[in-house]
C-alpha cells in the first residue's frame, strides 16, 4: 500500500501492520556491534562509540594504555619499515640519480644517508603529571635513556637541548629565573 491509498476490502478482512518483537532489542542490538566492531579494531569501546556512561578513569587509562601499546607497534612495526622507509630511500636514491641531490659519497655511504630517525606522533597522555613522574621515574632508574623519553614526545633530542640551551642563556642575560633552581651558567647567546 501507499501513502493516500483508500481501498475497499471485502467484509471480513483487516489490515495490521507488523511490530516485530525485535526491535525492542534493536538498541541492544546496535551497542553490541559496535562493541564488537571496536574489539576487532583493537579501539576502547568508549572511543569508537562516544559513549562514555560505562567508562571511569580508571578503565579509560586502561584502555588507553593498551590502544597506546597497539598503536605504537603499527607505526613502529608496519608503517614505519614497510612504508616510510621505503619511499624515503626510493626518493633519496630518485633525487641522487636526478641530480637534485649532489653526494659525491652516496655510492660508498648510501647506508649512512639511509639512516633516518623517525619520529610518529605522540599519543596524547590521559594524566600527563603521572606519566611525566613515571617517564622520570624511568630515567631515573635507568630503564630509559634521556633520548627515548624526548623521542616518545615527539622531539629531537639535539634540538631540544639547543633550546634549552638559548633559553637559559636569554634568561640570565635579562635576569630572568623561573623555577625553584638556579640555571646553570651557559654561554651568552641570546
Amino acid at each position: 500500500m501507499e501513502p493516500g491509498t483508500i481501498r475497499v476490502l471485502p467484509p471480513g478482512w483487516d489490515i495490521r501492520f507488523s511490530a516485530p518483537a525485535q526491535m525492542a532489542q534493536s538498541i541492544e542490538f546496535a551497542q553490541l556491534s559496535m562493541r564488537t566492531l571496536a574489539a576487532g579494531l583493537q579501539i576502547p569501546d568508549f572511543l569508537f562509540s562516544g559513549d562514555m556512561r560505562n567508562a571511569n578513569c580508571s578503565s579509560m587509562r586502561s584502555a588507553l594504555v593498551q590502544l597506546r601499546q597497539h598503536l605504537e607497534s603499527v607505526q613502529f612495526l608496519t608503517l614505519i619499515p614497510q612504508f616510510h622507509t621505503r619511499v624515503f630511500r626510493r626518493w633519496l636514491t630518485l633525487e641522487v640519480l636526478s641530480g637534485r641531490l649532489d653526494f659525491p659519497d652516496y655510492e660508498e655511504n648510501r647506508d649512512d644517508y639511509f639512516a633516518a630517525e623517525w619520529y610518529p606522533p605522540a599519543v596524547a597522555w590521559v594524566d600527563p603529571q603521572k606519566d611525566a613522574q613515571a617517564t622520570v621515574a624511568m630515567i631515573e632508574a635507568g630503564l630509559m635513556s634521556r633520548r627515548q623519553a624526548v623521542s616518545a614526545l615527539d622531539f629531537n633530542i639535539e634540538i631540544l637541548d639547543e633550546e634549552i640551551r638559548a633559553d637559559h642563556a636569554r634568561e640570565a642575560a635579562l635576569g630572568l629565573q623561573f623555577g625553584d633552581s638556579p640555571k646553570p651558567k651557559g654561554g651568552s647567546d641570546a
